[in-house]
């Protein structure tokens, strides 16, 4: 997409945000840019777009990372939570480089119809067709060269812009993002330690050291590398379909949910047309259509969305069914997320919930780090995560069920399985997981003294991110830590 495109866009949508910050209280939200040392691809990839939450008069900012494909709207919910807990922090959510290869003019005018026409349908919207980003473009062919050291680049551009001031800033990220946490705590920025930039580190069901699996050999890393030469160098998680659509689908429903939520579901049928019914239900004889309140929960409760989905999965509560079988299913709250938290965590603009291209590369590089050590796999990258041993920094670490290996899936439509994960859930309430293991592996190899340690296996993966607050350990634990770093 053209660069004067994207800025349009972008001007379009802060005109009309789909869900107010009012709507959270009076909590100060803008959406601005931070310009990277580093510079690869079109200019405006080079600025890094932050979401920023609270007084501008902060005197400490909390600056979050997101996950494999989030973006900075994954923390809009507990952003502006933790900004009314606090009288002088800020919240800074951080978009990646490859946010700018996003055509969001679909969802600028708020209107679902419209979304769904420009993306879908291949309708023009005020003279617009959308777009994707295609092979030979300068931001497709400078993506396949965005790895591990460019992000961790790109992530302390911003934390030097948030240091501005005397201001005291705190590090953490969410799954991946808090991989890069720890990468960017150990990493060498041409002779200084990375976390001496920071006085905390949030780590938010994520990190290194073996929390997500063993680092691959030099072999698989070669063969992953080598594969980056052609087709686009971006992640896939929805077989056969486009890159975009991973992040376009979960905001258009969001945003028919919030505008239209007990109209029947737009996109039931299209879902079940184009080889995604799983996340939604069949509708046979007339029987089982969803609003779109009911879609929408349907499509990410851990008792519904397909097991393979999990990063995406929440505990919500259940559908709730018609009176007259032929008529739409709505949507009930029962867990520990509300479904208007959820439409608030995918359907704001800007700023938003899903990093649509994803580069292969960071992931390949950030598993290739994950010992934080050096050794000729990272010596070979170019990678330098060289400063384990003398982290000192305060360590804050949560982790719900997603790396708890032998805790009990859920199958869709199966009680049983409920029952199965519940069970466990009661009987591993004190259990370390990869999260957990991870982390304290991290501690023990520094010389940090002061960590925290927290679980809740009955939390899904994005449950820490908009959890109601009363049922949200990760809120409650996380704001002790930070008033222990003397945030006011």
């Amino acid at each position: 997409m053209k660069i004067t495109a994207r800025r349009a866009a972008i001007a379009a949508i802060a005109a009309f945000a789909l869900v107010p910050a009012s709507a959270s209280g009076a909590v100060k939200e803008t959406y601005t840019t931070v310009t990277s040392s580093v510079s690869s691809g079109p200019t405006d990839c080079n600025k890094m777009r932050v979401l920023k939450m609270g007084p501008t008069t902060a005197k400490s900012v909390l600056v979050l990372v997101p996950g494999f494909l989030g973006g900075s709207g994954d923390f809009r919910v507990i952003g502006r939570r933790l900004a009314t807990k606090f009288k002088s922090l800020q919240i800074w959510g951080i978009d990646r480089r490859s946010q700018c290869l996003e055509d969001v003019y679909g969802f600028s005018t708020g209107i679902p119809k419209d979304a769904l026409g420009y993306y879908y349908f291949n309708e023009a919207l005020n003279g617009r067709h959308f777009t994707p980003p295609a092979e030979g473009s300068a931001g497709v062919e400078a993506a396949r060269t965005w790895g591990l050291k460019t992000t961790l680049e790109d992530i302390r551009s911003v934390v030097l812009a948030a240091k501005v001031g005397g201001r005291k800033v705190i590090l953490g990220g969410h799954s991946l993002g808090a991989s890069l946490t720890t990468q960017y705590a150990t990493w060498d920025f041409n002779g200084k330690p990375g976390y001496r930039d920071v006085a905390g580190l949030v780590l938010v069901d994520g990190g290194s050291r073996g929390t997500f699996g063993a680092a691959p050999d030099q072999a698989k890393i070669n063969e992953d590398i080598s594969a980056l030469s052609t087709g686009l160098p971006f992640s896939q998680i929805l077989p056969g379909a486009p890159t975009y659509l991973t992040g376009i689908l979960p905001e258009m429903a969001a945003v028919y949910a919030t505008k239209e939520p007990k109209a029947n579901g737009a996109l039931q049928g299209l879902l079940n047309a184009v080889g995604f019914g799983a996340f939604t239900r069949p509708v046979i004889a007339g029987v089982g259509k969803l609003t779109n309140e009911g879609g929408l929960g349907y499509g990410f409760d851990r008792d519904t969305s397909p097991a393979s989905f999990a990063l995406f999965h929440m505990n919500m509560g259940s559908i709730k069914e018609p009176t007259v079988s032929t008529a739409a299913g709505g949507w009930t709250d029962g867990g520990i997320t509300d479904l208007a938290d959820l439409k608030v965590l995918f359907g704001v603009e800007p700023g938003n919930f899903v990093e649509w291209y994803f580069p292969k590369r960071l992931g390949i590089e950030v598993g290739a780090a994950t010992n934080l050590s050096r050794n000729s796999i990272t010596d070979n990258l170019g990678l330098r995560p060289w400063h384990w041993a003398d982290v000192t920094t305060p360590l804050y670490a949560f982790e719900t069920g997603l790396t708890c290996a032998d805790r009990p899936a859920i199958t869709p439509g199966d009680a049983a399985t409920v029952t199965a994960m519940t069970a466990w859930i009661n009987t591993h309430k004190t259990t370390d997981c990869g999260v957990l293991t991870g982390a304290r592996s991290f501690k023990t190899g520094s010389k940090i003294t002061k960590a925290t340690f927290v679980s809740d296996h009955n939390q899904e993966h994005l449950d820490p991110l908009v959890a109601r607050a009363t049922s949200n350990k990760f809120q409650t634990t996380l704001v002790t830590y930070l008033r222990s770093l003397k945030v006011s």
